[in-house]
């Protein structure tokens, strides 16, 4: 639960049986095994983590206008490659109309055991933002974000959408 909007949010696809907190960190048991949640390695095991988020619906100071929306590009802070995904839901319908995604890792170096100047070494976080086209007849939108990644870290952090205003309709 977000503790300033008091809003749920859900976890798929997670084989979680129980919770607990212990030295104020999130821990999570399954079937015959104990993790750490959110423990910043960003794996799970060889399986990609998706990622679904669905932004409330915005009128973009132009109530009661029809709007054409026809691309849109998010800001995100990654140091890999994830696949990313941005769709619009029109006019209050939170139907999920993205496809899924898959991701191919790139191999890292690891320390160690990787030659110098040959292996990948993984670096900070840098700042995407690559335009994708969106289609869309509506009043109001809402922001749809997937994203497929392993060992990745994704931080998002806007959207640009680009639309044009028709005329006040009935």
């Amino acid at each position: 639960m977000n503790n300033i909007t008091k809003a749920w949010c859900n976890f798929t696809g997670q084989a979680a049986n129980c919770w607990a907190i212990f030295d104020n960190e999130p821990y999570w048991g399954g079937n015959g095994f104990v993790a750490h949640a959110w423990d910043d390695n960003y794996a799970d095991d060889t399986s990609d983590i998706n990622g679904y988020a669905l932004q409330a619906f915005n009128y973009f100071d132009a109530r009661g206008y029809k709007k054409y929306f026809t691309r849109a590009r998010p800001s995100i802070f990654t140091n890999g490659t994830p696949s990313i995904f941005i769709g619009l839901n029109m006019d209050f319908d939170l139907a999920d109309t993205t496809a899924a995604l898959s991701f191919s890792p790139q191999v890292s170096a690891k320390w160690d055991v990787a030659l110098w100047d040959v292996g990948y070494w993984a670096t900070d976080t840098v700042i995407t933002n690559n335009w994708q086209g969106v289609t869309g007849i509506g009043y109001c939108a809402a922001t749809q974000f997937k994203s497929a990644s392993q060992g990745t870290t994704i931080l998002w952090a806007s959207t640009d959408i680009v639309y044009q205003q028709g005329w006040a309709g009935v």
